[in-house]
């Protein structure tokens, strides 16, 4: 039985329509058509938007294939529009594929139609599957997977969004953090599954309930952010942490027979009193939660560091600064291979600094410190420096590898950054086609336009340049193809699990293969054991990093182990 299709003929020959249908229903199709020959005609077809695909004639004496394309253009239709003239030239026939027709052909020879016809519903099918793909993977991304609410990285982009709102009209703002008393309790008695229910139920409660202006987003498992955007003082979040702690007041029924009630505390921080960016909002609401725990308070604000700390961190400043100009720091590489050719192509480059007092210290020790300093420009030129030096000297010794370089959300501030690098690559005498930037979504979106600047001048000076952590943060496929970007590099939250967990796997795929459309490279970092590697291989991603392939080693550790490496590790 043939495939049943519904087809719109713009045709004003009843003649020639029976000869397209004739020829579709001898390939296997069983077809619903209707002819129009006027632009009312088609308006009104185009609006009905059932059509599985459109063919039109180009030459008609009350339209022709030029407003026939832009009607269908403006009706939104997402299926094939194919062009079926007795005159038209091949250079016209070029043009209108070129203003968004899928295929044409003359009607002197319609052995092609049948097979055009079958290749562009496929092609159809695909473009809405990938775009269903692409919408569950929005939704994955930015929603919780247990209470389907907001998650951290939508609660960060909503709070980024505000406190922009904030500053332009010199408003304030408060964060709070919920998190619930003794939840590992339950959780030993209840089991995942049962407090799994609970959270669900808090969650619809909790997003019923409360004012639509607000955002109620699911932090990690057992702790909620709540994002006041407007407030006229302190008090203000007090009443909505009163608010909060009544809706919760109704037991829970988490099955029959069993009731909850739970209690939770809250930490606030507030705008601009406490913090002016979203990442220390929410760490000091937080800090602020477990100060309220710890006192057994309902709420607590943040309170700012003590005299002790404060010192201690004032030295560490000092040292950090010692420690860039005095060649403190350090970088480790570690590879990524290309899972084609199963070589080594590419390193990374991460900093460590020895310090000479507390030893080797990790970035999470020193690079949130260097961004609120100012001393994350002086860092960052300093890591490009020695990465390319680095390169230079593989270069020598006939070992040609990509270099890449993480850059923070704050670098991309400065509209010098391209002028450094082109100043530092020039002085290194390497490639620029072997320096390749690595900048997380939430450093692209914190401003989008000056990064998207900044970004176009270091791809026109040949840089390539790669999205880490791609999953965690705001953007989407569909924008990221906006920016002048090379590859994403799938978090290593997925990647990690995937051999185990059915759904990690069907969202790395999805991310390979939405990517691919979009011409874009994909590595995925966390590749910790062969099974994983193969999976990766298999869906066709282009290169991967993890302790399978290798841990972190000193540059001079590289070149003897490049011929080493087999697939299973060094």
């Amino acid at each position: 039985m043939g495939k049943s299709i519904r087809a719109l003929l713009v045709e004003d020959s009843d003649g020639d329509s029976q000869l397209l249908v004739q020829e579709m229903r001898q390939g296997g199709y069983n077809i619903d058509y209707l002819r129009v020959e006027t632009p009312s005609a088609l308006s009104k077809a185009l609006a009905e938007k059932t059509w599985d695909i459109v063919l039109a004639e180009y030459k008609m004496p009350k339209l022709n294939g030029t407003d026939t394309l832009r009607l269908f253009k403006r009706a939104g239709l997402d299926c094939p529009f194919v062009i079926v003239s007795g005159a038209m030239s091949d250079e016209t026939g070029a043009a209108t594929m070129k203003a968004g027709a899928h295929d044409y052909f003359m009607k002197g020879n319609l052995t092609r139609l049948v097979p055009a016809i079958d290749r562009e519903l496929q092609q159809a099918e695909m473009r809405r599957e990938g775009k269903g793909a692409s919408e569950r993977l929005e939704h994955l991304a930015s929603h919780d997977s247990t209470t389907d609410l907001p998650n951290y990285a939508f609660f960060a982009e909503r709070l980024t969004v505000a406190l922009l709102n904030a500053q332009r009209d010199q408003n304030k703002l408060a964060v709070l953090i919920m998190k619930l008393n003794r939840f590992h309790e339950m959780n030993e008695a209840l089991g995942d599954q049962l407090c799994d229910v609970l959270l669900m139920q808090l969650g619809r409660r909790l997003t019923s309930e409360l004012p639509s202006s607000l955002t109620f987003a699911c932090l990690r498992s057992n702790e909620f952010g709540v994002l006041i955007p407007v407030i006229n003082d302190s008090d203000t979040a007090v009443q909505i942490v009163h608010e909060i702690t009544n809706i919760l007041e109704r037991p829970f029924i988490i099955s029959e027979g069993l009731k909850l009630e739970l209690q939770v505390s809250f930490g606030i921080a507030l705008y601009p009193e406490h913090a002016t960016t979203a990442d220390l909002l929410i760490r000091r609401a937080r800090a602020a939660s477990a100060t309220a725990k710890k006192s057994h308070n309902p709420h607590a604000f943040y309170t700012l560091e003590p005299n002790q700390n404060a010192q201690t961190r004032l030295s560490l400043v000092g040292d950090l600064r010692r420690a860039i100009i005095e060649n403190q720091l350090f970088l480790l590489y570690q590879p990524k291979v290309d899972l084609g050719s199963l070589r080594l192509t590419g390193v990374e480059a991460l900093v460590r600094w020895k310090h000479p007092r507390l030893g080797i210290l990790t970035p999470d020790h020193f690079i949130p410190l260097a961004e609120q300093t100012g001393l994350i420009m002086p860092l960052t030129l300093w890591v490009f420096n020695e990465a390319l030096r680095q390169c230079n000297v593989w270069n020598q010794a006939t070992v040609r590898l990509n270099v890449a370089v993480n850059l923070s959300p704050w670098n991309l501030q400065s509209s010098r950054l391209p002028e450094q690098i082109s100043g530092l690559l020039d002085s290194s005498g390497v490639s620029s086609l072997q320096l390749e930037l690595e900048l997380t979504e939430s450093a692209i979106m914190a401003n989008p336009k000056q990064a998207n600047e900044i970004l176009t001048s270091m791809k026109q000076m040949g840089l390539l340049i790669t999205v880490d952590d791609f999953g965690t943060g705001y953007s989407s496929l569909a924008h990221l193809h906006r920016l002048p970007i090379d590859a994403i590099k799938i978090d290593k939250s997925f990647v990690m699990k995937m051999a185990t967990e059915t759904q990690d796997a069907v969202i790395v795929r999805s991310m390979i293969h939405l990517a691919h459309n979009l011409n874009l490279k994909v590595v995925a970092e966390g590749v910790e054991n062969r099974q994983t590697m193969d999976m990766l291989r298999k869906m066709g991603c282009d290169m991967a990093q993890g302790f399978h392939i290798s841990h972190p080693r000193p540059a001079e550790e590289l070149p003897k182990r490049l011929d080493n490496w087999t697939g299973s590790g060094f």
